[in-house]
C-alpha cells in the first residue's frame, strides 16, 4: 500500500501553485560544444504555459537565436535554435527578477536559472 501511494504522488507532479524548477538544460552547464548550429533546451519539472523568457546577460555572451522556441507536447521542454561561434563563452538565463515569461499552467513564474557554456 505504501509503495502504491508513493507512486501515485510521483505521477501527480508538483502541487498546484508550486514554483516551477529547471530540471535539465542542454548544452549542460560548463559544456564545451562545437561551433555552428545548436539547440538550446530547457526542461522544467511541470507543464508550462506557452510563454518564455530566454534572458541575455549581455549582448556579447548571447548566441544568435531564433525568436521563438518550440514547446514539447508535454509542455515541459522548450527548444530554441541558435548558432554559436568558436572561441566564445555563452550565458543564457531562463527567467530573471525582471523577466518572468516561463510560467506554470497556474501562472507561477519559474525560479530563475542560468547556463554557461563555450564553443570551440
Amino acid at each position: 500500500m505504501i509503495i502504491l501511494a508513493v507512486a501515485v504522488i510521483a505521477l501527480a507532479g508538483p502541487p498546484a501553485g508550486a514554483i516551477p524548477l529547471v530540471r535539465a538544460v542542454s548544452p549542460a552547464v560548463g559544456a564545451e560544444i562545437a561551433a555552428g548550429k545548436i539547440q538550446i533546451k530547457v526542461t522544467f519539472d511541470q507543464p508550462m504555459r506557452a510563454s518564455w523568457s530566454f534572458v541575455m546577460r549581455d549582448p556579447a555572451s548571447y548566441p544568435d537565436c531564433a525568436k521563438t522556441p518550440v514547446q514539447s507536447a508535454d509542455g515541459r521542454t522548450f527548444t530554441l535554435d541558435c548558432t554559436v561561434e568558436a572561441g566564445k563563452d555563452y550565458w543564457i538565463g531562463f527567467n530573471s527578477e525582471r523577466f518572468k515569461g516561463f510560467q506554470s499552467l497556474d501562472g507561477v513564474a519559474a525560479k530563475p536559472a542560468m547556463v554557461r557554456f563555450s564553443a570551440h
